[in-house]
């Protein structure tokens, strides 16, 4: 029989055998797992990547819409707006796509100039766009657009619309901020027509008659200018700031941009 001592030395040459098994064990994991775990590290890396650029792509979206929609009004002259106006190449409003976060890349800075017929300025909301009658996507990133053919200024009910980007100061963004009383403007550069807002309000997608000639009678029976962009955070609604007209005086830049 083996003696205690020499059971007691099998008893450890066998631990020892199992702890450099369990090790061994233990390494080939770790070797087997390092490549899994590196995978998911880079994978984790990229959605980290992916997030944080989703989350800065639409403030850059507005820089850029911001930058390209400044246009240097002082470029078009009377005689351009007229000839634009007497094209008689009106576009409805039909087929626009809201701003998303990357469906702006392909029409920015893609306007059409032949399509601009005049200039808008709400002085106390730091808002002045081109004022196209050929409703394109490319056109509503740098201006507004008209909604109704052969509008004539001063006249009837001339309703124009844009989007409301995200950022203030980036095309109607601030029209939610209109108050009643205060002016705004539109110009062929030959005369300035100014409108002192009646009325501020949600409508419904449907309601059409918000476009119609029939609203002068409700507000006053003088003409109106209605300018319409999305509701905030609501895409079944509009919002529409009434103006009724004021006056008409000859074109002046330093008068047009002025805050009455």
């Amino acid at each position: 029989m083996p003696s205690d001592n020499n059971r007691e030395k099998t008893n450890k040459t066998l631990k020892e055998v199992v702890k450099e098994s369990d090790k061994e064990r233990a390494e080939t994991v770790v070797k087997k797992d390092k490549p899994r775990l590196a995978g998911m590290q880079v994978l984790a890396i990229i959605i980290i990547i992916i997030a944080l650029i989703m989350f800065a792509l639409p403030f850059v979206n507005s820089a850029l819409i911001k930058r390209y929609s400044q246009l240097n009004l002082n470029a078009f002259t009377a005689a351009d707006l007229a000839r634009n106006q007497a094209n008689e190449n009106f576009v409805p409003f039909d087929d626009i796509e809201e701003i998303g976060i990357v469906n702006v890349w392909p029409w920015l800075n893609k306007y059409d100039r032949n399509n601009i017929v005049g200039l808008l300025s709400f002085p106390s909301l730091d808002i002045e766009l081109a004022i196209f009658n050929a409703a394109t996507n490319e056109n509503l990133l740098a201006g507004v657009a008209t909604l109704k053919p052969e509008l004539k200024m001063g006249e009837g009910n001339y309703v124009i619309s844009g989007h409301r980007a995200r950022g203030k100061g980036v095309l109607l963004h601030n029209l939610m901020d209109a108050e009643i009383g205060s002016i705004v403007k539109i110009t062929d550069k030959k005369k300035i027509y100014s409108y002192r807002v009646v009325d501020a309000l949600q409508v419904e997608n449907e309601a059409v008659h918000m476009l119609s000639d029939e609203q002068i009678e409700k507000y006053g029976g003088k003409p109106l200018l209605s300018i319409m962009t999305c509701h905030f955070g609501k895409s079944s609604s509009r919002w529409f700031v009434i103006a009724s007209l004021e006056d008409v005086t000859d074109y002046n830049d330093s008068d047009f941009r002025a805050e009455d």
